[in-house]
């Protein structure tokens, strides 16, 4: 079973992805800010997969998979960034730093587990 980390400040959006996540077949353990998740990576780590949104308390979303990447655990892990977000710079900066996928909000089932196979799917291939 997959390990997916979900690191977003908003309640609703944890709980939505939660619920089609474990429907999935997939582990899921969360993180309400940057911070927080970047202690459940190093703590709780190697994840198979984090979704992340963008903007959050203290670091925001690329900043905390950054530090992420740091440990050599999570070089090859997908990133998912799911967020508001649309702008050409900010989906420059998470492709620099190794984000795989930049979905904008609002959150559909049926993307996300379609996104979430292919990511699987590349990342198997890659390894």
């Amino acid at each position: 079973m997959a390990k997916i980390l979900i690191v977003d400040d908003s309640d609703v959006i944890r709980s939505e992805l939660q619920g089609i996540l474990v429907k999935d077949g997939y582990a899921v353990t969360e993180a309400s800010s940057g911070t927080e998740g970047l202690n459940a990576a190093l703590e709780q780590g190697p994840f198979d997969l984090i979704i992340t949104d963008y903007n959050m308390p203290g670091l925001n979303g690329v900043e905390m998979c950054s530090k992420i990447r740091q440990d050599s655990r999570f070089s090859q892990v997908p990133i998912l960034v799911l967020t508001t977000e649309s702008s050409t710079e900010l989906r420059k900066k998470g492709q620099e730093i190794g984000v795989r996928a930049w979905l904008v909000k609002p959150i559909n089932a049926d993307v996300i587990s379609k996104v979430l196979v292919k990511l699987f799917s590349t990342s198997s291939k890659a390894a």
